[in-house]
């Protein structure tokens, strides 16, 4: 057997240790938070488990379950899956604003979506709860106008009065654009009706 031959096992030998040292301690729950919180969701139970202390586990893993769920939410605000996990995070840490957050946003918008008077004052309230988990948030204010609108649209001077002071929270830069859009939209049918009676 050649000399050569036998030292190419060391780095793998090398590897192996480093490995079995990685292996016997399990990652920082923080790390697979922000790595992969999916996996921390599905395992959220084992997870309580394997780690000693279960109350400073619940708030990571709640966390993990507001990422998932904000995931689901921005490809269907609406979603009844999205909502449990918003659901889940809050029985995990009930003083976890943004799972409050995301618990009254998708109610909001599911009552907005059936569009009864009676649901429509139900979003509306909804989306005021949400305001108050988020305050410098400009999305519950902006799906407030929206219901105003729907509910009653001609109660300009409310429904005005809510589209400018969403436009004067915070917003996504595409949502303003189209925020302001329905601000003059309605401003134009305002200006119209006025015309109108003049």
């Amino acid at each position: 057997m050649n000399i050569h031959s036998r030292y190419w096992l060391w780095p793998l030998w090398g590897l192996l240790i480093w490995l079995h040292g990685c292996a016997s301690r399990p990652p920082g729950l923080e790390t697979l938070v922000n790595d992969r919180p999916r996996f921390v969701v599905e395992h959220s139970d084992s997870l309580v488990q394997a780690y000693a202390d279960q109350d400073s586990a619940a708030p990571w893993i709640a966390r993990a379950c507001v990422t998932v769920a904000d995931s689901i939410a921005r490809v269907n605000p609406r979603s009844d899956q999205a909502l449990t996990f918003y659901q889940r995070a809050h029985s995990l840490d009930p003083d976890n604003r943004d799972a409050s957050y995301g618990i009254w946003m998708i109610r909001g918008r599911q009552f907005y979506k059936k569009g009864g008077n009676d649901d429509l004052w139900d979003g509306i309230q909804a989306f005021a709860t949400a305001a108050r988990f988020r305050p410098q948030s400009g999305m519950p204010v902006l799906w407030m106008a929206r219901s105003y609108l729907k509910k009653d649209d001609d109660d300009f001077e409310l429904i005005l009065e809510t589209y400018r002071k969403a436009l004067n929270l915070s917003l996504p830069d595409s949502l303003r654009a189209t925020a302001e859009q329905e601000l003059r939209e309605v401003e134009r049918r305002k200006k119209v009706l006025d015309d109108f009676w003049k």
